[in-house]
C-alpha cells in the first residue's frame, strides 16, 4: 500500500469515527456532455447524483469576511475515498456542484480545499435556492 492510499484510508477512518455527526446528503455533479470549440460553451450538461456522508461545520467569526466567506456559508467535509467510491476513481468535487440536505436545503459548492493525498475534501458551500 502506497503512502497516498494510507493517508486516504486514515482520513476515511477518522471521518467515519464521527458517525454520530456524519450526515448523508445527495451530492450532485454536473457532467458536461458537449463542448463547442467555436463558441467555447459547454452544452447538454446532465446531473449525476449520489448519496455521500460528511460532516457539517460552521465558519468561525474571524473567518467570515462577507466577501469570500459569507455568514451563512458552511463547510462540508468528506473523505476522499467516500467521494471517489461513489463517483469513480478520477472524480473530484468542483465549484458549482450541488448538495441537497434534507428536503428543503440546497447548497452550492463555492470552494474546495484538498490535501495532497486527496484523503479529504473540505467544501465551502453556500445556501442556494430552494429545491
Amino acid at each position: 500500500m502506497g503512502l497516498k492510499a494510507a493517508f486516504q484510508g486514515a482520513a476515511q477512518a477518522a471521518i467515519k469515527a464521527f458517525a454520530d455527526v456524519r450526515e448523508e446528503v445527495t451530492y450532485q455533479v454536473w457532467v458536461a456532455t458537449t463542448y463547442n470549440l467555436d463558441t467555447r460553451e459547454v452544452t447538454n450538461t446532465t446531473p449525476t447524483e449520489k448519496k455521500i456522508k460528511g460532516i457539517w461545520e460552521d465558519f468561525t467569526v474571524s473567518e467570515i469576511d462577507n466577501v469570500n466567506v459569507l455568514a451563512r456559508d458552511r463547510r462540508f467535509i468528506v473523505a476522499g475515498k467516500d467521494f471517489t467510491g461513489e463517483f469513480g476513481a478520477s472524480a473530484v468535487p468542483h465549484p458549482l456542484d450541488k448538495i441537497q440536505r434534507g428536503s428543503t436545503e440546497r447548497w452550492e459548492v463555492v470552494r474546495i480545499e484538498r490535501d495532497p493525498a486527496d484523503a479529504s475534501y473540505t467544501l465551502q458551500v453556500r445556501m442556494g435556492e430552494e429545491p
